[in-house]
């Protein structure tokens, strides 16, 4: 068997969940791929966290001129691309058709199977700039003549990128639960580092300082909770281009002595077992792996319904409008603190389908790649 597999992100950054998503996932492939299959990585910017890693396996890399750095050599790049390679699928992971040019192109150069996926549910970017906005609803209209394959990670994600009359096939985003579970021990050893004892209630968030993840309606909601429980610690661990506004929101809500930003962690899971609460108020979503990772603790859960219901797989994971007010968002923690017992819930987890095995199964199949 001899296939040449091109996959197209717009960049790799450790910090992003689109880009570890796709490193994860065919790193995995390639290993489970027959011989003569090749994996390549097409990457429309100059960004690469992964360049050390992908160094060590089969899979290949090209790039492309950026398109807000030069729009003529992002076409010549990837005119140069369809031609110089023999490409048998290709598949384009985003968040929007703005830059639909190797789409149509791939269909003009008669790629036997051209893939869409759309991994969130909202760019707003896109619905911010009026060329944009027409850029991206053109390409809506075309795209089923484009692509072979219409996939989301979502409902709302299709919905977002094809329209709501367009038929498209959800794939379940995988998490690789291996650093994901609760214990008591890691639970008690990272309440220590934190300073606090059993009387307090942690609560917590993971993700990037940004816009997106809505971060100031989370200090609103935690200030309103600290009024009627004072013994409480909020934790907010990532890091972005929000966190200056963030400290200063902090100050100006007077609760600089109950935040704590902790920027970017590898130990996760620890901080999980220490919360009691994680809230995650999204302006949009694909469907964020941290809530998976985050309820193969037992970490009870309140996230915005901006985000797709198909995450909740324990009952202890409840959502709220945005426009709910910051009272209810807090009875709401209330009510799912110390209420669930924690040790048996990765099991749901990993038996709820967000695994690598399904998701490699079902690519497998669909590039036809069976060893």
């Amino acid at each position: 068997m001899k296939k040449n597999i091109f996959i197209v992100v717009r960049k790799l950054v450790k910090s992003g969940g689109l880009s570890n998503y796709v490193y994860s996932t065919y790193t995995k492939l390639m290993d489970k791929a027959p011989e003569g299959v090749q994996i390549h990585f097409v990457i429309e910017d100059y960004q690469n966290d992964y360049i050390n890693e992908l160094k060590k396996t089969k899979i290949k890399v090209h790039y492309i001129h950026p398109f807000t750095h030069n729009p003529f050599a992002f076409i010549k790049d990837w005119n140069d691309l369809f031609k110089i390679n023999q490409i048998d699928i290709i598949h384009f992971h985003i968040d929007n058709l703005v830059l639909f040019y190797p789409i149509w192109k791939a269909k003009k150069q008669r790629i036997r199977e051209v893939i869409i996926q759309s991994h969130n549910s909202f760019n707003k970017d896109v619905e911010n700039s009026l060329v944009k906005r027409t850029l991206n609803e053109f390409a809506k209209r075309h795209v089923q003549d484009w692509a072979t394959n219409l996939l989301a990670v979502s409902d709302q994600a299709g919905e977002w990128l094809y329209g709501k009359k367009t038929r498209f096939t959800v794939i379940k985003n995988p998490v690789d639960l291996t650093s994901f579970f609760y214990s008591d021990k890691l639970r008690n050893e990272y309440r220590i580092k934190l300073g606090i004892t059993s009387e307090f209630t942690l609560i917590g968030h993971v993700g990037r300082l940004t816009e997106q993840k809505n971060q100031f309606f989370l200090l609103k909601v935690f200030k309103k909770y600290l009024e009627n429980h004072s013994k409480s610690l909020l934790i907010l661990i990532g890091d972005g281009e929000e966190k200056s506004n963030i400290e200063k929101k902090i100050k100006l809500l007077g609760i600089q002595d109950s935040v704590k930003l902790l920027g970017r962690r590898t130990d996760v899971n620890g901080f999980l077992n220490a919360m009691d609460c994680m809230v995650f108020p999204s302006l949009y979503e694909g469907l964020p792996l941290t809530l998976l990772e985050a309820q193969a603790t037992g970490l009870p859960i309140v996230y915005s319904s901006t985000i797709t219901s198909d995450i909740e797989i324990l009952t202890t994971t409840r959502s709220l409008e945005l426009n709910t007010s910051t009272e209810k968002w807090a009875a709401k923690i209330n009510s799912l603190v110390n209420k669930v017992d924690r040790s048996k819930a990765k099991q749901k987890v990993v038996n709820s389908g967000y695994d690598y095995k399904s998701l490699l199964a079902t690519l497998i199949d669909l590039y036809e790649i069976k060893r």
